[in-house]
């Protein structure tokens, strides 16, 4: 939502700003840590999903009254007045895939059970259509315009929670704070870690790369070297014999050729005789 801050603040007055979050019935049975918002030092509790997911809704609700209250306390630039409003809309419990997992517990044997006694929570629990109404209503009636924002919605009407957090303004500055200032951490030490890793890897490519060049040059050199080793082998000890030791045919044309040239010499010094 801090994201989000800067362009929400940025719209048009006249236009309709309207921001809606969801929480649900579990908020009632959350369980607040000021200085653990996130739940970094906590492990999580398997056996009691409602409460870890009433304990995030519990936060958000909190998160958008301040939220909200931080919006109003931001002067526009033009003199306007503030038009984001933040509400908060509880659908109320629906056949849907979150209260499946409430419901059973996180488990297998507690699916089954939730299987078994589906056709009587058939009859209990809204369907989809039914718990989007609320937030029909919450995106598109008018009244919200006249409204400060950070209202909670449910069953197409106004509601107000039953936790004492919702009236504690200093608390929910606190949470907001808090929480913040956690995540930032936790993106700097994620993109530390991410350079670190990219550095690391860029430090081995480089390394295999050298390490393939002087594969290469090594092979390189070693056939350079064989090629020498075996020219040097096919020269033999006795060029003018051949390998039978009779004179080669090399030597014979040498010869012959010496021959030739020591005659035509010797014409010549009788022509100019």
């Amino acid at each position: 939502m801090t994201l989000l801050s800067p362009s929400l603040r940025a719209q048009i007055p006249d236009r309709d700003v309207r921001v809606i979050l969801t929480t649900c019935i579990s908020q009632a049975m959350g369980d607040l840590d000021i200085n653990d918002p996130l739940s970094m030092t906590k492990r999580y509790q398997k056996h009691k999903p409602w409460r870890v997911f009433g304990t995030s809704k519990l936060e958000l609700g909190l998160f958008a009254k301040e939220f909200q209250r931080r919006l109003l306390a931001i002067p526009r630039k033009d003199n306007m007045p503030n038009n984001v409003r933040v509400n908060v809309v509880n659908p109320g419990f629906m056949r849907s895939p979150s209260t499946k997992r409430v419901l059973s517990f996180g488990s297998l044997f507690g699916l089954l059970i939730y299987i078994l006694l589906l056709p009587i929570l058939w009859i209990f629990l809204k369907s989809p259509h039914r718990g989007a109404q609320s937030f029909f209503y919450a995106l598109m009636c008018p009244d919200f315009i006249s409204l400060d924002g950070g209202n909670f919605i449910s069953e197409c009407a106004i509601y107000r929670p039953a936790r004492k957090e919702f009236e504690d303004a200093e608390l929910q500055k606190e949470l907001f704070d808090n929480t913040a200032k956690l995540i930032e951490q936790i993106e700097k030490d994620s993109a530390y870690k991410r350079k670190k890793a990219e550095s690391t890897t860029k430090k081995n490519h480089k390394q295999n790369e050298k390490t393939e060049k002087d594969k290469n040059k090594e092979n390189k050199f070693d056939s350079i070297k064989l090629q020498g080793s075996t020219q040097k082998d096919d020269v033999p000890l006795f060029p003018e014999f051949d390998s039978n030791g009779k004179p080669s045919n090399n030597e014979n044309s040498n010869k012959s050729t010496s021959k030739t040239k020591s005659g035509k010499k010797n014409k010549k010094g009788s022509r100019k005789v």
